[in-house]
């Protein structure tokens, strides 16, 4: 111990001693540390945190398969016949977006809201925290007006009431009567169809009915929870078996199958590959800091090879040369750490503020635990990977040499600029592999700007309607009031042409639905 204080005095006292040295350092490893730090906790969140379920890892999203759409919406015939016939879900339920206006005191607000069957909070192991669930018989034509409503809109916009369970509240036109209060822990598990993205605020949910009839129109977000002991392949093979059953039975059906995603691969599946990428481009900066220092350090130990000779012919060991200069390392890294942790903070401020919405998780980014451990293993190794190198060169002193006058010209020089021009290969070899790698990657997005998307997006303004369903009963309501507003809109100066559409061209949404002829099977 006494040893360990005295080599950490002296580091100290050679930090000072060189403030050019130490500045550089410093400065090198805080940057490619930091940004390591700050990569890292976004991986952290992302792809190494559970999610916020009861165990996820049960959890699956459903998904009907054709051969001409291999992962697709279910239609709420087929659910409820999957929902009744399956024995490999011990909880199976769906989900459609459908926002609402809430009407306080004659004062709008949008509300995002999500229609929900019967068991949805339970499969992902949520209740609220004043009020009940959703039963099944609110599923049923006429009983589904009733709501749960979040914690954040029940305090925002309806005065935290202690008695809102049970009161009317007025959900574009239509009275619902309030039956419970989510609390603020449920994540929305999100979804690519009728859905907000995983973690998106939920004001409030109500029953989802379903027609029995419609089993042509797929639109429906489906999740279920395996039972204990059944696998993802095994529950996928058994739903088959009934998909089969179905397509005898119903000719709409004709090559419809199942097919299971765990819930972790659909929300942050396609987002892994792109940072894991950038996780690794983080690491080869690391180690161009590395080689960076580490030339430094043969640098320095240039000047300080008298000094090494006088402690040998002291009587200093190769063995405590290497530990005391192992030690100035692991000092300088260690500081350079702390500061990469706070440019990690704010690194990863901006990452969350600035960083593409598609991220899945990112609410999830902030710095825990396991981002100061990396921080702290990547401080230790990188001063043990530039210190060591340096230090098993330079303990190899000849002391006859390097107690001469003229030392600095010796064998033992040339050696030492041998190893620096190697590092000096290696700097630059780390940092050609990044340039190649970031040439591709600015190569590809230059090509994917050049694409056509097949229509002129110059000069088009987009805005989104929702008409209250107690007005608009009727798709004949609804069209009357389309052809009326486009009307308008092309009377407008300026306006060369205006139209409607169900969905908007790359927005990831379209419509599927049957139709029937009068007169006609």
């Amino acid at each position: 111990m006494t040893n360990l204080i005295q080599d950490l005095r002296f580091g100290l006292r050679l930090l000072r001693k060189h403030p050019g040295f130490t500045t550089v350092a410093l400065f090198t490893l805080a940057l490619s540390i930091g940004a390591n730090a700050a990569i890292f906790d976004v991986v952290n969140a992302v792809l190494l945190k559970p999610l916020p379920y009861k165990d996820p890892d049960r959890i699956v999203r459903v998904f009907e398969s054709h051969p001409r759409f291999p992962k697709f919406p279910i239609s709420p015939a087929n659910f409820l016949d999957y929902r009744e016939k399956n024995d490999v879900f011990e909880d199976f339920a769906t989900f459609a977006r459908g926002d609402v206006d809430l009407s306080v005191d004659e004062k709008p607000e949008r509300l995002t809201g999500m229609r929900v069957s019967h068991g949805f909070f339970h499969l992902l192991g949520y209740e609220p925290e004043l009020g009940r669930a959703f039963l099944r018989a609110d599923e049923i034509k006429g009983n589904e007006h009733v709501a749960i409503i979040s914690r954040a809109l029940w305090e925002r916009s309806l005065g935290k009431d202690p008695a809102i369970i049970g009161a009317p509240v007025i959900l574009s036109g239509i009275s619902f009567t309030i039956i419970g209060v989510m609390g603020p822990g449920l994540q929305h598990v999100g979804g690519d169809y009728h859905s907000l993205p995983h973690g998106g605020n939920v004001d409030v949910w109500w029953p989802l009915t379903m027609d029995p009839r419609v089993r042509t129109s797929h639109f429906l977000n489906a999740i279920g929870r395996l039972k204990p002991g059944i696998t993802r392949a095994q529950a996928e093979a058994r739903m088959n078996v009934i998909a089969r059953q179905f397509e005898e039975q119903h000719p709409e059906d004709k090559d419809w199958r199942i097919r299971l995603v765990s819930l972790r691969d659909e929300i942050v599946g396609g987002a892994q590959t792109m940072l894991l990428v950038l996780f690794g481009a983080a690491g080869f900066v690391l180690l161009i800091a590395c080689v960076n220092i580490a030339n430094l350090l043969l640098a320095t130990a240039t000047v300080r090879q008298k000094e090494i000779a006088v402690r040998t012919a002291l009587g200093a060991g190769r063995l405590r040369l290497i530990r005391q200069m192992l030690t100035e390392s692991l000092l300088v890294a260690v500081f350079g750490g702390a500061a990469g942790l706070l440019l990690a903070k704010l690194g990863i401020d901006a990452l969350v503020a600035l960083g593409p919405k598609e991220i899945p998780r990112m609410q999830m980014v902030s710095l825990d635990w396991r981002t100061f451990a990396f921080t702290l293993t990547a401080a230790l190794l990188t001063g043990t990977l530039f210190g060591l190198t340096p230090a098993l060169h330079v303990s190899k002193v000849n002391l006859s040499e390097s107690l001469k006058e003229g030392g600095r010209g010796s064998s033992g020089g040339s050696r030492q600029n041998r190893l620096r021009g190697l590092l000096v290969i290696a700097e630059v070899s780390l940092a050609f592999v990044l340039l190649i790698g970031a040439g591709l990657l600015m190569r590809t997005f230059f090509y994917i700007q050049k694409v056509d998307p097949g229509f002129s997006p110059e000069r088009v303004l987009t805005a989104t309607i929702d008409l209250p369903g107690a007005r608009y009963s009727t798709g004949r309501e609804a069209a009357t009031f389309y052809r009326e507003l486009i009307g308008r809109l092309a009377a407008l100066p300026g306006v060369q042409s205006a139209a409607a559409t169900s969905d908007l061209p790359w927005t990831g949404y379209d419509e599927n639905t049957s139709f029937g002829i009068e007169g006609r099977q």
